[in-house]
């Protein structure tokens, strides 16, 4: 039993992969003028003080994530007690990097 054409279902479906389309492609778009502009000699815009500070907190916690799972791998793993570590710190970067998003 699956959607057919015309039955409402494939319609909806239908319109949000043509919205997905739609939107990737104006993405698209806005990327390519940009490159574009700064290929031309127009300067890059100003980040504002916060963006930049949230860049760092997230290269931070990037640079924190990977070497502690370094650390478990290199040190711990055949130990028991890896996974545990693997997964704390795994809970610890998404707490972190869900905490920066919604910033």
């Amino acid at each position: 039993m699956g959607a057919a054409a015309g039955d409402g279902v494939a319609d909806v479906v239908e319109a949000g992969l043509n919205h997905s389309r739609r939107w990737l492609q104006k993405c698209q778009y806005e990327t390519q003028c940009r490159i574009i502009q700064l290929t031309a000699g127009k300067p890059a815009k100003q980040k504002r003080a916060v963006y930049e500070r949230l860049d760092a907190d997230n290269e931070s916690s990037k640079l924190t994530y990977g070497l502690q799972i370094g650390t478990v791998f290199a040190s711990v793993f055949p130990n028991g007690s890896s996974w545990p570590l693997f997964h704390q710190h795994r809970c610890d970067y998404l707490r972190r990097m869900s905490y920066l998003i919604g910033v």
